[in-house]
């Protein structure tokens, strides 16, 4: 079986933040389940929409490389 992004490991955002400026994959991962799935940019500190017009008032739990459409 080949590796591919589909099965790219989560990374923890409290371990280690994505590069600033590139568009990457994010959701809320705890007690209360998987939520807010969603591509999003972090840049200055900050998570925002992949248009750059808002930004969020939360910090997701995980990112990981942004997946290639199929």
């Amino acid at each position: 079986m080949n590796n591919t992004l589909a099965d790219a490991e989560w990374t923890l955002v409290v371990d280690r933040l994505p590069p600033a400026g590139v568009e990457v994959e994010t959701k809320l991962d705890d007690e209360h389940g998987a939520r807010n799935e969603q591509t999003l940019i972090y840049k200055s500190g900050l998570w925002w929409i992949a248009d750059m017009s808002m930004y969020l008032y939360y910090v997701p739990t995980h990112w990981r490389v942004k997946q290639e459409s199929k």
